[in-house]
């Protein structure tokens, strides 16, 4: 099953015993999981052989980026995505020229809108075909070997 959140489609995968909640982005080259699902929900930490830093790699909002391979990202029907690589990072890529202030007592920005928990790039579906049936809200897989 697929469900459409803002014009993209979301799958459930599991990552090890971890249900979660991705974006399939065909226009992305690259997986990239929000750093904070990494950390509270897959249990990844920061500078440590499973979760390492990009050297010269920084969001939008100048924080550090890492790297993690997964074993295996499985989708509902167990079709699976070996090794799978992700990008670490708390925010988007971009930086927003145009903040817009909160007013009230102290000057704040409003919080840039927040990245998927993970969005599925072409480094790991190329490992599949996809039939998307909007219609039917399903998507086939299988593996694409």
């Amino acid at each position: 099953p697929i469900s459409m959140v803002d014009g993209k489609i979301e799958v459930q995968v599991d990552i090890g015993t971890h249900k979660i909640n991705a974006i399939l982005d065909t226009a992305s080259p690259r997986t990239i999981m929000r750093r904070d699902i990494a950390e509270n929900t897959v249990g990844l930490k920061a500078d440590t052989p499973q979760m390492v830093a990009v050297p010269g790699m920084r969001d939008g909002s100048d924080m550090q980026i890492y790297t993690a391979t997964f074993p295996q990202i499985t989708f509902a029907g167990g079709v699976t995505a070996l090794n799978a690589p992700a990008l670490i990072q708390i925010n988007g890529m971009t930086h927003n020229l145009h903040k817009e202030a909160v007013l009230g007592s102290r000057a704040q920005f409003k919080a840039d809108p927040r990245i998927p928990a993970l969005t599925l790039g072409m480094d790991v579906l190329r490992q599949l075909h996809l039939y998307v049936i909007y219609g039917q809200q399903n998507i086939y897989m299988t593996a694409a070997d």
